[in-house]
């Protein structure tokens, strides 16, 4: 896919839709590697095996593992995110079941944040600035806004951090995370 985005020199995320069929989204960022996806809407981790790759004018697509993805004749929609001071920045950590700091490189506090466990199942955490540090969302789910305080351990981000509580959701000891 040539979007003219360097993807491989500077980093980013494509976020992959089916549009003919309902394929799972699917998201592969340069700090993963092409190698490993996640799907948007459901909990499970990180699976293996994609074969992407990035390059200096956007992207290759490989083995989808969800097989509506290769079906021929369909038609796909793909976002792409690339790594910029003041809009976009990924973040990988593992976990240690603390309240802590994890430190971003945007130079601007985030709007929004979105965290994944990759090792093992669990719900896409979605901070959103217009509900502060106390809510959340689930970007898998439907439901209505989580009023937690427990996530963000009632901390706003700032240009250079955001914070996580220990809760597995966004730092279970041992656990490893995209951001």
């Amino acid at each position: 896919i040539n979007n003219g985005i360097n993807l491989s020199g500077r980093g980013g995320m494509v976020w992959t839709k089916n549009r003919s069929n309902s394929g799972d989204p699917l998201l592969i960022d340069t700090v993963r590697g092409g190698g490993l996806g996640l799907n948007s809407d459901k909990v499970i981790g990180q699976f293996s095996g994609m074969g992407n790759t990035f390059t200096s004018t956007g992207y290759t697509t490989a083995n989808f593992a969800d097989p509506m993805q290769t079906t021929s004749g369909n038609t796909f929609v793909s976002w792409t995110f690339r790594k910029a001071e003041k809009f976009f920045d990924i973040v990988t950590y593992t976990g240690d079941g603390t309240n802590r700091d994890i430190p971003h490189s945007l130079g601007a506090v985030p709007g929004w944040i979105i965290i994944k466990r990759t090792s093992t199942t669990g719900s896409w955490i979605v901070y959103c600035n217009s509900l502060g540090s106390s809510s959340n969302l689930q970007l898998e789910d439907t439901s209505v806004v989580n009023s937690s305080s427990t996530l963000f351990n009632s901390t706003n981000p700032t240009s250079t951090t955001f914070t996580v509580s220990g809760d597995v959701s966004v730092n279970g000891s041992l656990d490893t995370y995209v951001a």
